[in-house]
């Protein structure tokens, strides 16, 4: 899932004495374990009970007051779901296998997932157009990062229910939005979006 931050309202993320840095991970504290949760429900029977024994996330500094650790198993537990966490905190894992022994197994799968997004992003939004490594992965994914922005619920296709593609919010609301009474749009997810790989001049097309 991307956050498409030019629609979101950063006073939803704290007050007038938030600091950036506090809003931005409250932002990114908040979507990840949307897009988390998310995932869960789309790729998973709503029928069954689906368990998730340890979560793991590349290791990063974090502010002191950042809950990153905790938010996703705090906030799980709170959901009336199928979905249950067993561990009560995100495991913090370095890409280096020197740095961080203990989950050496696991570096490879933070550098695959690296490169996957990395690959995905490079194709919506041509951010790194000097590395040419960056760029040949990009266009091995352009096809499927096409078809899951295009047509992304094609049941017939080989992609359906393995792999997905969105962007959120849709529409911006604000705080003065709801002050005033209104409702938030009832469907705040797209998928459709012009592919910027090698066309740096687009301008971002809901």
């Amino acid at each position: 899932m991307g956050i498409y931050l030019p629609n979101i309202d950063y006073q939803f993320f704290g007050g007038a004495g938030s600091s950036g840095k506090e809003r931005e991970f409250r932002i990114y504290n908040r979507f990840f374990e949307m897009a988390l949760y998310g995932a869960l429900r789309y790729f998973f029977p709503l029928s069954e009970e689906v368990a998730v024994s340890q979560v793991y996330s590349e290791k990063r500094d974090l502010p002191a007051q950042d809950p990153f650790e905790y938010h996703f198993p705090w906030k799980m537990g709170r959901r009336d779901t199928n979905v249950k966490v067993a561990t009560g905190k995100v495991t913090l894992v370095d890409h280096s296998r020197m740095s961080d022994p203990e989950y050496a197994y696991l570096c490879y799968l933070v550098e695959y997932v690296d490169v996957i997004v990395g690959a995905i992003s490079q194709a919506l939004d041509f951010t790194t157009s000097g590395k040419d490594g960056c760029c040949e992965v990009a266009e091995i994914a352009y096809p499927v990062v096409e078809r899951l922005t295009a047509k992304p619920f094609n049941p017939n296709s080989r992609y359906w229910k393995r792999y997905s593609i969105s962007f959120f919010p849709k529409r911006k609301f604000t705080l003065a939005d709801l002050l005033k009474g209104k409702q938030p749009p009832s469907n705040q997810f797209f998928t459709l979006r012009r592919l910027k790989l090698y066309q740096p001049e687009m301008i971002f097309d809901i």
